[in-house]
């Protein structure tokens, strides 16, 4: 039994071997994750902006044509394994793993920053209960003694046993979940995201208000 969030990517390739593929990976994405969408500057600091580039299968060649960036929160869904100690799993079954990886990037960029405006606008007041509500867990679990954490769902997974919903040709109800990622694990990643983001946050709040909109985070 397979779990449909789970890519078939292979490892990332080694940033001092394969700079020039991985930099023409980007580009062609233009600095875009090929999983979750997320768009971020090229810096001197982050000259691949902030992603690591795969093969979009495991055992694929290093060419151009069969890489795909991606960043450091989704270069993860290749294997549970990679998944342990950084969430849990959350039934919402409305919002793609891309979705979500986004909506968290916003909350938790707006959380650890220190500008006070961010820190008056909607997404950074709203953050703490739309994620406690994002990480409630259905009632029901405890009847099969799930929890959401990674080693259970791995179980389902290895054992080709349990969360089937109804018959056979029925999606499997694994399928359902959603990973939900704790910031601590990602600490580097969101201290080079906070800039865009706290812009795009403020832009939005300036934009409601009636005002001229930030310029955004050059490129250098």
């Amino acid at each position: 039994m397979t779990m449909a969030l789970i890519g078939g990517w292979g490892e990332p390739l080694s940033a001092t071997r394969y700079r020039e593929v991985i930099a023409q990976t980007v580009k062609r994405f233009d600095c875009c994750c090929g999983f979750c969408g997320v768009r971020m500057p090229q810096t001197a600091n982050q000259p691949f902006a902030g992603l690591q580039a795969c093969p979009i299968e495991d055992g694929l060649s290093p060419e151009l044509a069969n890489l795909v960036p991606l960043c450091p929160v989704c270069v993860r869904f290749n294997n549970l394994e990679k998944l342990k100690g950084c969430g849990q799993f959350v039934e919402l079954p409305w919002l793609s793993q891309g979705q979500l990886t986004n909506l968290l990037r916003f909350f938790y960029c707006a959380q650890a920053s220190t500008d006070a405006n961010v820190r008056k606008s909607r997404i950074y007041l709203a953050s703490n209960s739309v994620l406690q509500e994002l990480a409630r867990t259905p009632s029901s679990w405890g009847e099969f003694h799930f929890d959401g954490s990674v080693e259970r769902v791995m179980d389902a997974v290895k054992g080709h046993t349990g969360y089937i919903e109804g018959k056979a040709d029925k999606p499997l109800y694994i399928d359902r979940l959603r990973f939900l990622w704790r910031p601590e694990p990602f600490k580097e990643a969101i201290t080079f995201w906070s800039p865009t983001i706290e812009t795009q946050l403020l832009n939005a709040e300036y934009r409601d208000a009636g005002y001229e909109p930030l310029e955004e985070v050059s490129e250098s």
